[in-house]
C-alpha cells in the first residue's frame, strides 16, 4: 500500500472525531436557537422547567445553555418573577435588525394581494410620537374608493389603524396616549374598552369610527419586538360593510399574519401556557364609534 493510502487510513479516526464534534456543535446551536425562540415568544419569564418541557431537553442541559447565554447577556434572570427573559444583547441585536428593515417595501406585495381580494383601498400605517402616520397605500379598484393621504398624522386613539397599533403597544405607551385623549376631551374609558376588544379579537372592524360612512378593517403587523405597523382596508360603508368585512376577514388576516412572520413574528403555538396569547377569529359584532 502506498504512502498516500496509508495517510488516508491513518487520518480516518481523526476525521471521524471532527465530524462528531461538528455534529455536536450543530445540535448545540439548534438547542440554543430553540431556547431563544421560546424566550422571545413569551411575554412572561420562563422557568428552567418550562424550557425543559417545551424544548424537550433535560433540565441539566437547559441550565448549562442558560448559564452560557446569561454570561453573554442574551438571557437574563427576571427581577419580578421566577424564570428567565430575553437579555439586553438579544434585544439590541433584534432592534438592530429591525432598523434595517424597510417595512413599506416588504409590505407592498401583501397589500396588493389584500387589495386584489377585497377590491378596496389598502393602506399601511406606523406610529411616531403617539401619532398614526400613513406611509403607503394601494388604491381600490372601484371608481368610488377611499383615497388615503400619505404622510397624514393623527393621534393613535383617533383611527382604526392607530387603535390596533395602540392595543398591542406597551402599557406605558397606552397610558400616555389615553392621557392625551383625556386632555383632548375624548372618552378615554371608551377608547380603552375598544383596545380591550381589539386585543381579544386581534383586529378592528368598524363603520364610521373616524369618518362617517366609511368602513374599515384594521389589523396589526407584529414582529418579534412587538407591533410595528397596521394595515387598514377601507371603503364606502354601503359596499365595505361589516358583512363584507366578515366575508373577506380571513383572507386579510392571513396576509397580515404572513407579513408578520416575514418580519420576525414567531408562532404562539409553543408558548408556555401562562404566556400564551390567543387571537380569536370572531368579528367585532358592532361598530366602534365615539371618538369622532
Amino acid at each position: 500500500m502506498n504512502d498516500r493510502h496509508k495517510r488516508v487510513r491513518m487520518g480516518a479516526p481523526e476525521l471521524k472525531v471532527m465530524e462528531t464534534t461538528a455534529l455536536k456543535g450543530v445540535q448545540t446551536a439548534e438547542r440554543v436557537l430553540k431556547l431563544l425562540q421560546v424566550l422571545v415568544r413569551s411575554d412572561q419569564p420562563v422557568t428552567v422547567g418550562e424550557l425543559s418541557r417545551i424544548c424537550d431537553e433535560n433540565t441539566h442541559a437547559i441550565y448549562r445553555l442558560i448559564r452560557m447565554l446569561e454570561a453573554q447577556a442574551f438571557v437574563a434572570r427576571s427581577r419580578d418573577k421566577p424564570g428567565y427573559v430575553a437579555g439586553g444583547n438579544l434585544i439590541a441585536l433584534a432592534a438592530a435588525v429591525m432598523r434595517r428593515i424597510n417595512v413599506r417595501e416588504i409590505a407592498r406585495p401583501f397589500m396588493e394581494r389584500i387589495r386584489d381580494v377585497t377590491l378596496e383601498t389598502t393602506s399601511l400605517h406606523v406610529a411616531r410620537s403617539h401619532m398614526r402616520i400613513a406611509i403607503d397605500a394601494v388604491e381600490g379598484k372601484h371608481p368610488v374608493r377611499r383615497v388615503v393621504e400619505l404622510g397624514e398624522a393623527i393621534p393613535l386613539y383617533a383611527s382604526p389603524a392607530g387603535k390596533v397599533i395602540l392595543a398591542f403597544s406597551s402599557a406605558s405607551e397606552v397610558k400616555e396616549v389615553l392621557d392625551i385623549a383625556r386632555r383632548d376631551g375624548k372618552d378615554a374609558e371608551m377608547i380603552e374598552a375598544h383596545l380591550h376588544t381589539i386585543r381579544r379579537s386581534g383586529y378592528m372592524a368598524t363603520i364610521g369610527d373616524r369618518t362617517p360612512g366609511l368602513g374599515a378593517l384594521a389589523v396589526p403587523i407584529l414582529s418579534s419586538l412587538g407591533v410595528i405597523a397596521a394595515i387598514t382596508v377601507s371603503g364606502p360603508a354601503n359596499r365595505w360593510s361589516l358583512e363584507a368585512m366578515e366575508n373577506r376577514r380571513d383572507a386579510v388576516t392571513q396576509q397580515c399574519a404572513m407579513l408578520s412572520a416575514m418580519l420576525g413574528r414567531i408562532d404562539d403555538a409553543e408558548k408556555p401556557p401562562a404566556a400564551n396569547f390567543t387571537v380569536s377569529k370572531k368579528l367585532i359584532p358592532s361598530p366602534l364609534t365615539g371618538e369622532g
